[in-house]
């Protein structure tokens, strides 16, 4: 009996860091409140890896223009 070998050929991709901030400020833009989000952005900004900060800001940028769009749309400005 032979022992199974593992091949690596699918390796997992990770996310380049503006995509990881990306994610993460869409994510806490949608589950936090500003006024600790403009917290976290702040520390971000100052000690993070400059690609991801700007992926976190574009991240928050992006849900709050969202909202804001669908709230005009919807008539609830």
């Amino acid at each position: 009996m032979s022992t199974p070998t593992l091949a690596f050929t699918d390796a997992v991709t990770a996310p380049t860091p503006y995509a990881a901030g990306l994610s993460e400020g869409r994510a806490d833009a949608a589950t936090t409140s500003p006024k600790v989000t403009a917290v976290r952005a702040s520390w971000i900004a100052e000690f993070a890896d400059p690609a991801y900060s700007a992926g976190y800001r574009d991240g928050l940028a992006f849900d709050r223009d969202l909202e804001a769009v669908l709230r005009t749309r919807l008539g609830r400005s």
